[in-house]
């Protein structure tokens, strides 16, 4: 009796997104268990960025894929910092997942596990036009909800302020981003190192009403053009390595002279309070 032959039916080739030098397992493998194609990417980057610093993958951009769910094509992407026009960028606590979907000429995307909460969704003909424009919407709901006045918040904004919080390293942001202070100090003698002593009106590292050699890294050649006895005033950014002055230190009246506070007063436009609800700044 002739041999029976069964015939194989056809696999479906199956389809792995590679990350950073690595693959993550086929949309297909987990059809069974009822997880779709995108939940797997999620998950999967999810567990490989919770090691370490994600082995690589930190601001990585994986292959496109064809999704299940008929979304276009997607791309991932872990970033741990956000442009920002006004300052040095949004440090983050962790990488988070960006997910781009392309679709015909345009390419979206969104902060996977909080869009539901941020609901902001960048929008570009490519993905890196789509993604600053990502950047851009995240800084004006950090500016507009987030770094306001207390009295300025509404309770509506309140599950958008926790979850910038969470992801934003405020205190990164802070050592990035010092505020410019006013320095104002005599020069009290140059020591043999060539650095002033300043008694210090307000000072260097918030010294007041103290005396002290100025720290190297203030040192700008505005203070070889002073003068023993001269008083000086300025603005300056303090980071952890250096110091950026927004105004250099010049030489100014002294502060502590009752002719010069008289006149710094006097300065100071007077507004005559003609509404009667009004408090007058300012008495002549």
């Amino acid at each position: 009796m002739p041999a029976t032959h069964e015939r194989a039916e056809p696999q479906p080739r199956r389809r792995s997104v590679r990350v950073a030098g690595g693959k993550l397992p086929s949309p297909s493998v987990h059809a069974a268990s009822g997880l779709k194609a995108r939940h797997t990417v999620r998950s999967s980057l999810a567990l490989m960025a919770g090691d370490g610093d994600g082995n690589g993958l930190h601001d990585a951009l994986a292959s496109f894929v064809d999704s299940d769910e008929g979304l276009g094509e997607l791309a991932v992407r872990l970033v741990q910092r956000l442009r920002c026009a006004e300052y040095n960028g949004y440090p983050l606590q962790r990488a988070v997942l960006v997910l781009f979907n392309r679709d015909g000429r345009k390419v979206t995307d969104e902060f996977k596990e909080v869009a539901h909460i941020l609901a902001v969704r960048g929008l570009g003909t490519d993905a890196a036009e789509a993604f600053r424009d990502l950047e851009r919407q995240f800084d004006q709901l950090v500016r507009e909800k987030v770094r306001i006045p207390p009295h300025a918040h509404s309770a509506a904004d309140d599950a958008v302020r926790v979850v910038i919080n969470h992801l934003v390293d405020w205190d990164q942001f802070a050592r990035e981003n010092p505020p410019s202070r006013l320095l104002w100090g005599k020069i009290e003698r140059f020591t043999s190192s060539g650095l002033p002593m300043i008694h210090w009106l307000v000072g260097a590292e918030g010294l007041r009403n103290r005396s002290a050699v100025l720290p190297r890294k203030f040192w700008t050649p505005y203070f070889g053009l002073l003068a023993q006895g001269d008083w000086f005033r300025g603005a300056a950014r303090e980071y952890r390595d250096r110091v950026e002055w927004d105004e250099p230190p010049k030489s100014c009246p002294d502060p502590t002279d009752p002719k010069t506070r008289q006149a710094a007063w006097d300065a100071i436009p007077r507004i005559e309070a003609d509404d009667p609800d009004a408090w007058p700044l300012k008495r002549k």
